[in-house]
């Protein structure tokens, strides 16, 4: 309920209407960020996968050095270690100048007074040739939860498994789809609400995939190519489904500032929703669903 973002930027969904905490935090990011509240909607940290931030807005003990890429695209996701509820995974991406490298640390919030701090299990590598895509889908059990992952210079898509006993570190691993090369690990990977599809895309590879997802058994398949099924431009990097998960909204970035909104039920289709104007100083980047849908 709680987002820090970008230079100090920051949202709060516990009012009823969002309210901005421009300055309240300390994160300097120019890409990717995590943030986790507890389930009153209370901040317990962020991050920009370099620096792990308490809810006073310090640095944690133990918390700087974490290898993330400043500029990944998906730099860190925040996940709860099941059946203990005072420690979370913190997984990081590396970007295209600090390597493909996808690490796990795991902070406490027992520790520090209880402001959290990163434990011994800090920078555990899981594999050194990612690129800057992260997401999390839940097992079909509901508890469980796959961590998924592309390859670089490859067309295989990674899903890690995370149970209460720890994290798989043998993937499955499904070679379906664009293969991404080392210049194109760029653009976001985002799962539906209902954790069956899965679009990813490439900045700098023109492409924008959407895949099937097995919640069950983490196999990815039946990869679809919009880019080239809709005619779109490519250069996309900002995707999210909406709530319903019949709309997929996709944002070029770049020279062409475009917000597309792709219908994919009952027929594919896609529609320019919105553009920057030429003279603006801005470009579209990330999308993110609210907690308020």
């Amino acid at each position: 309920n709680i987002w820090f973002f970008g230079t100090d930027a920051g949202i709060n969904f516990n009012t009823t209407t969002p309210t901005t905490l421009n300055s309240a935090g300390t994160i300097n990011t120019y890409e990717g960020c995590a943030s986790v509240c507890d389930n009153t909607g209370s901040l317990l940290f962020y991050t920009n996968a370099v620096t792990i931030f308490d809810r006073n807005h310090g640095a944690m003990p133990n918390g700087n050095g974490i290898l993330g890429g400043p500029s990944s695209t998906m730099a860190a996701l925040i996940l709860p270690k099941q059946n203990d509820c005072s420690k979370y995974y913190v997984f990081t991406t590396g970007d295209h100048i600090t390597g493909g490298y996808f690490y796990y640390s795991i902070v406490d919030m027992c520790l520090n007074g209880g402001l959290g701090d990163v434990t011994s299990t800090k920078n555990v590598l899981i594999n050194s040739n990612s690129a800057e895509k992260l997401t999390a889908i839940k097992h079909a059990n509901g508890k469980d939860v796959w961590i998924i992952t592309h390859l670089l210079n490859s067309n295989v898509y990674n899903a890690y498994l995370l149970t209460a006993s720890g994290l798989s570190m043998t993937p499955v691993a499904s070679a379906v789809g664009v293969f991404t090369i080392q210049g194109a690990m760029i653009g976001y990977m985002k799962a539906s609400q209902n954790g069956k599809k899965i679009a990813s895309c490439t900045t700098f590879g023109n492409t924008l995939e959407l895949l099937d997802f097995d919640p069950s058994t983490g196999i990815v398949s039946n990869p679809q190519n919009l880019t080239s099924l809709l005619s779109l431009p490519g250069g996309f990097y900002g995707l999210n489904f909406a709530p319903h998960d019949s709309i997929l909204y996709a944002a070029t970035t770049l020279s062409n500032n475009t917000l597309y909104q792709v219908k994919l039920y009952p027929t594919l289709s896609a529609t320019a929703i919105y553009s920057t104007p030429s003279s603006s100083n801005y470009t579209l980047g990330a999308l993110q669903l609210g907690p308020n849908n």
